[in-house]
């Protein structure tokens, strides 16, 4: 019997369960930085990292963004690896990728920071995207101090994993009181709540998947510029969940070894 085979049995039987992950919350952090400022740590990270091509492009982008903050601020912190990043490219029905249609939709009113590194493939297509848009900040790599500052100081977080089974992404950024754009799947569907604590979007096709991250994306952002109290309810939810090890912990001796 394959892994499939058996973890379907071990549904039908009640035997299968699903744990989340938790994060650590340290209390209020105080103000977001200021846009200024970010540009500065992620000019600071730039140079700290080798010169490859992917870092020039960023290196330009950076330079021509705005001096002020722009209307919307998106983020995104995660590998470039086809569970996470394979929606970004999958083409909509209206034509052309997803990351192409947020980008386009964002304009000049607003900005993608996206870090992360992975296989090279998706490097690859996230550095053309880039060159074909500049409102988009590819940050080729990884770096926790760089992190934590995108997680405070976004508006919107954009996590369209095809399959996840927890994920902590959108737990760190919700516990900054960034709501997040997220598919909903596995854990993603069990942490943030459509219209509530941030923004979930399905499709039976990733066609169709793609085209919904899109809306979704654009219906956040329709909110936030058009409703401020209802945006600050969703962040205040956003920031208000708890998702503690604690819990976790619990969960697993509970539901895992039996012990109540």
């Amino acid at each position: 019997m394959c892994i499939r085979d058996r973890l379907s049995a071990a549904r039908d039987e009640g035997r299968l369960v699903g744990i989340l992950n938790g994060c650590y919350y340290y209390g209020p952090k105080g103000r977001r930085p200021g846009w200024q400022r970010l540009l500065g740590m992620i000019a600071d990270q730039l140079d700290q990292w080798p010169h490859t091509e992917y870092h020039r492009i960023a290196r330009a982008t950076l330079e021509a963004l705005p001096k002020r903050r722009p209307r919307h601020v998106l983020t995104s912190v995660g590998r470039l690896v086809s569970q996470k990043a394979s929606l970004f490219f999958e083409q909509t029905p209206g034509g052309g990728s997803a990351i192409d249609q947020v980008l386009d939709n964002l304009g000049r009113q607003g900005v993608l920071i996206l870090l992360g590194s992975g296989e090279q493939a998706y490097e690859k297509q996230m550095c053309e995207a880039a060159q074909r848009h500049n409102n988009l900040l590819f940050l080729c790599g990884y770096s926790e101090a760089l992190a934590e500052p995108l997680y405070r100081g976004g508006d919107l977080f954009l996590m369209p994993s095809s399959f996840e089974p927890c994920g902590i992404s959108q737990m760190l950024a919700m516990r900054s009181a960034q709501p997040c754009v997220v598919h909903g799947v596995g854990g993603l569907k069990d942490t943030v709540a459509d219209g509530r604590s941030g923004f979930v979007f399905d499709g039976a096709t990733a066609e169709r998947q793609a085209q919904e991250f899109v809306a979704t994306v654009n219906r956040a952002l329709a909110l936030k510029a058009q409703d401020h109290d209802a945006w600050q309810k969703i962040c205040i939810r956003a920031a208000s969940a708890r998702f503690s090890w604690s819990a976790s912990a619990r969960a697993t001796v509970e539901q895992l070894y039996g012990y109540a």
